[in-house]
């Protein structure tokens, strides 16, 4: 069995010749060490400093694409949980050595991760929150499937991918001033959480037959070329 095979497998709960094996979220460390060298793909600081620089957004896709395919052959890994790709309207100013500027928002790097430093200091009125649940969900930006793409096209039927569809819950509980208040209108107010919590599952749900357009129906496409 290869490894997309592996996990099918698994997935319809037979037996496969041996356990897959996926990495969630490899550390930057890691993947400096497995790839021999710092990776954008997994290194968001390194990442942000080449956007900042104005380097190429598709060089930069097709660069984190190729590392990520790379860290996941040579640790013989069978699943790869596809990174978002890089948007092409970013504009990212450094502040200081862990604090950036991106989009207007400031974002400070603790833990391995971008905090959102600016949703601390939120408020969040519950007219504007009705007006926003009521109204169709955004269409997902195009540029997010760009590793997808150049990702299905190299490993199509050879190693399983997945693209992060978010969910319902992922927005509230990322956002700790929206999450105070979800808390307190869970008991106050149940039909606005019902309401946002079904703004967020639309969002998701365009999110992932987009993701399965792109990684099924294109890798199909590059396969007959």
């Amino acid at each position: 069995m290869n490894s997309w095979e592996r996990m099918i497998t698994s997935l319809e709960l037979e037996i496969p010749d041996k356990i897959p094996l996926f990495e969630m979220h490899p550390s930057r460390v890691i993947a400096s060490k497995v790839l021999g060298g710092p990776s954008i793909a997994y290194d968001i600081t390194l990442r942000i400093q080449l956007i900042s620089e104005g380097r190429d957004v598709e060089k930069l896709n097709r660069r984190i694409a190729e590392e990520v395919i790379k860290f996941h052959k040579k640790l013989e890994l069978d699943y790869i949980r596809v990174i978002g790709g890089i948007p092409k309207k970013i504009h990212i100013k450094k502040i200081n050595s862990n604090i950036w500027l991106i989009n207007n928002v400031k974002y400070k790097f603790v833990g391995e991760s971008l905090w959102n430093i600016d949703i601390l200091s939120q408020s969040y009125d519950l007219n504007d929150i009705l007006s926003q649940v009521r109204s169709k969900p955004p269409e997902p930006a195009d540029e997010i499937f760009e590793v997808l793409r150049y990702i299905s096209k190299e490993v199509k039927g050879e190693l399983f991918l997945s693209f992060d569809a978010d969910g319902s819950w992922g927005p509230i509980v990322s956002n700790p001033r929206l999450l105070i208040c979800v808390l307190k209108w869970i008991y106050t107010k149940p039909y606005v959480v019902r309401l946002l919590i079904e703004y967020f599952t639309n969002y998701a749900i365009k999110l992932g037959k987009k993701a399965l357009d792109e990684g099924y129906k294109r890798g199909i496409e590059w396969q007959e070329e």
